[in-house]
């Protein structure tokens, strides 16, 4: 319902979820759920069919995650970043990447999206540039949404300074936008804060950078300094070997992975037995026979005990 799909496209998303159910860790019905969530998240059926709800199986397979929030997260990116389905495999290996190389887990991750990513996406940050610098400085923080409320405040004083914050801007010739007015790479910010800091006291720097990004986006612009350009570039290459398709196929092996495929093969089977009209055949003879048990109790007790009297002769009576 929540897809607005037509039959032909809802028979080819259950036949999808068949077969997820049937070649993955998933079962049909967490598939059925998966593509439930990116439908209600704004989604067409062709947007499902088309790619979405397989990135949401390699997202979760390879970072560990249910599907439903793989979905989630894959939607809220597309959303906050002004991507588009053929964009997800990239989205995939550079969360699941991010994920790999930081302290985070998938939920801290989606944690730190979910403070930050709308404002980094509104701001000209692009996701390659948001996920390393996420995982650059996750060492910092003690949660994804840590981490993720002290980037937004970063942020939003790079975007909106104060007035205090403009004339440290001003003082040291920070530069963080290029001529055209976009936002320079996590990066490039990373060396500016790394050059103009530089040779400061303790003290200095912590005023100084107190008074530009405020008490909660100085602990991020202070792990991106540390990073410097070098770190972040290495870090970012990194990210970019990920292949979460690989992961995710890594993921089958194993007894227990085995075991996981069995029983979704298994649902998938049922659905199909269901499907063929055997499960409505024996529903229907079940039915039928509690029906005439029913019938039966609301005999009038004495007829009820001449019948099973009877019932005791013939079968007596019958061998004879």
């Amino acid at each position: 319902i929540s897809t607005q799909a037509g039959a032909t496209e809802m028979k080819a998303m259950k036949d999808l979820a068949l077969d997820l159910g049937k070649s993955t860790v998933f079962s049909a019905s967490e598939a059925a759920n998966a593509m439930d969530m990116l439908a209600k998240n704004g989604l067409t059926a062709q947007q499902i069919l088309g790619g979405a709800a397989k990135a949401a199986i390699d997202l979760a397979a390879a970072a560990g995650s249910e599907l439903e929030p793989a979905a989630a997260a894959l939607t809220d990116t597309m959303a906050q970043f002004e991507m588009q389905v053929g964009d997800l495999p990239k989205v995939v290996n550079l969360i699941t990447g991010a994920v790999n190389q930081s302290k985070f887990d998938f939920n801290d991750f989606q944690m730190a999206m979910a403070q930050a990513g709308g404002v980094a996406g509104k701001l000209g940050v692009n996701f390659r540039d948001f996920s390393t610098a996420l995982a650059a400085t996750s060492s910092s923080f003690s949660s994804g949404s840590d981490a993720g409320t002290s980037f937004k405040a970063m942020l939003m004083a790079i975007g909106s300074p104060s007035s205090t914050a403009a004339g440290v801007i001003q003082t040291l010739g920070l530069r963080f936008y290029e001529a055209n007015g976009q936002m320079r790479s996590m990066a490039a910010i990373a060396q500016e804060l790394q050059d103009k800091f530089a040779g400061m006291s303790d003290q200095q720097r912590t005023q100084m950078m107190g008074d530009l990004f405020g008490t909660d986006g100085i602990r991020t612009a202070l792990a991106l300094m540390q990073q410097g350009s070098k770190g972040l570039d290495d870090l970012s290459a990194s990210i970019a070997k990920t292949d979460a398709a690989a992961q995710s196929a890594q993921r089958m092996k194993g007894f227990n992975a085995q075991l996981e495929q069995l029983g979704g093969a298994l649902e998938t089977l049922a659905i199909k037995v269901a499907d063929s009209g055997l499960l409505a055949a024996v529903t229907s003879l079940v039915t039928g026979f509690t029906g005439m048990v029913d019938k039966l109790s609301e005999l009038d007790p004495a007829l009820l005990n001449f019948i099973v009297t009877v019932g005791a002769v013939v079968a007596v009576i019958g061998p004879l």
